[in-house]
């Protein structure tokens, strides 16, 4: 630091001037102002770059949005197809033709041919609905992974080409950056990364830790199911 009355440099703490004798206290005063001084102006050039971001980014909004949708409707996909329809009308089938080649005593042949109908035609039915099902499953599966596919590469191409980049990709949907631009306006941090380590372990940090993750879980299983990397969290990626 620097005495305010010659103007001497001195170690930082020391409380006289090595050269004058004066006190320098009011030095440290004016180390401190010179510090905050240049946070506010590394935070004043991070907002900026934030705001380019902002606007760059927000570009894509639809394509953002689509994004987690369909991310979304490839967990529902990746569970797979549903049986039960096929399972009850095998056994409803079934049941039917065991009534008709039977031995009921009780009954006639009459009686026994009207019940085996009317078990195996809903039988029947539910089999054949099952076969129509399961090619909308594969067919509406097919065009999800596809479109998910095309809208990662879109995301991704306009993600590189923005150049060197503050941020991951992870965090570059519009409504991410929009905390992260808050969380350095409020002044809780001076820097991009600040910002996104304070709302990784503050006051976020529970809800963050759950919604990771399920965000992890959601993507490992859209990525089952398509080939490109899903990179681009959800939305609500930072809750608020």
């Amino acid at each position: 630091m620097f005495c305010n009355h010659c103007g001497a440099q001195n170690p930082d703490g020391a409380l006289f001037c090595s050269a004058c004798g004066q006190s320098v206290s009011g030095g440290v005063q004016i180390n401190i102002n010179q510090q905050i001084n240049n946070r506010q102006q590394v935070r004043a050039a991070e907002l900026a770059e934030m705001e380019r971001m902002l606007r760059y980014f927000s570009q894509k909004g639809e394509q953002y949005a689509e994004y987690d949708r369909l991310a979304q409707q490839m967990v529902r996909l990746s569970k797979g197809k549903h049986y039960s329809l096929l399972v009850w009308g095998i056994i409803i089938a079934v049941f039917g033709s065991l009534i008709y080649f039977g031995t009921f005593s009780q009954m006639d042949n009459v009686q026994k041919g009207v019940l085996a109908v009317a078990l195996l035609v809903p039988g029947a039915a539910m089999i054949v609905g099952h076969v129509f099902y399961a090619r909308y499953f594969d067919s509406n599966r097919a065009r999800a992974v596809q479109r998910f596919n095309e809208v990662g590469a879109e995301l991704t191409a306009h993600y590189q080409h923005y150049g060197l980049c503050s941020v991951g990709a992870e965090y570059t949907n519009p409504a991410n950056l929009s905390v992260i631009y808050d969380t350095l306006q409020s002044g809780r941090a001076d820097t991009i990364k600040e910002a996104i380590n304070i709302l990784v372990d503050d006051a976020y940090r529970s809800n963050m830790q759950h919604y990771a993750a399920q965000t992890a879980r959601n993507t490992a299983a859209a990525a089952r199911g398509a080939s490109a990397a899903t990179v681009f969290a959800a939305a609500n990626f930072f809750l608020r």
